[in-house]
C-alpha cells in the first residue's frame, strides 16, 4: 500500500486536504450510473425521498432498457455465491 501511495505522491499532494481521494473503483457502466444519478436528482428536486431499494429497482429497469448483460443491481447473487461457498467448505449455514 505504501508503494502505491509513493507512486501517487504528486497527485496526493495536490488534492484538497479534506477530500477522500482515490477511493473506490471506476463505474463498470458509466452511462447507466449517469442515468440513475439523473433520476435521483430529479426525484429529490421535486421533494421526494429516494430509497436504496428504489434506486436498485430503477437501475435494473434502466439496465434492461440499455441491453446491459450481467447486471444484478442487488446482493442476491453475492449471497448465493456465499451460501455455495459455505456449503462446499462445510461451514455453518449463514442466517441470511
Amino acid at each position: 500500500m505504501v508503494r502505491k501511495w509513493r507512486k501517487q505522491e504528486s497527485e496526493l499532494s495536490q488534492v484538497r486536504k479534506m477530500k477522500l481521494s482515490f477511493h473506490g473503483n471506476k463505474a463498470r457502466w458509466p452511462e447507466l450510473e449517469d442515468r440513475v444519478e439523473q433520476l435521483v436528482v430529479e426525484q429529490r428536486t421535486t421533494g421526494r425521498g429516494v430509497s436504496t431499494v428504489t434506486i436498485r429497482q430503477k437501475a435494473k429497469a434502466i439496465a434492461e432498457e440499455m441491453d446491459i448483460e450481467h447486471f444484478q443491481g442487488d446482493y442476491q447473487g453475492r449471497v448465493a455465491i456465499f451460501r455455495t461457498y459455505c456449503r462446499e467448505d462445510n461451514r455453518a449455514q449463514p442466517h441470511l
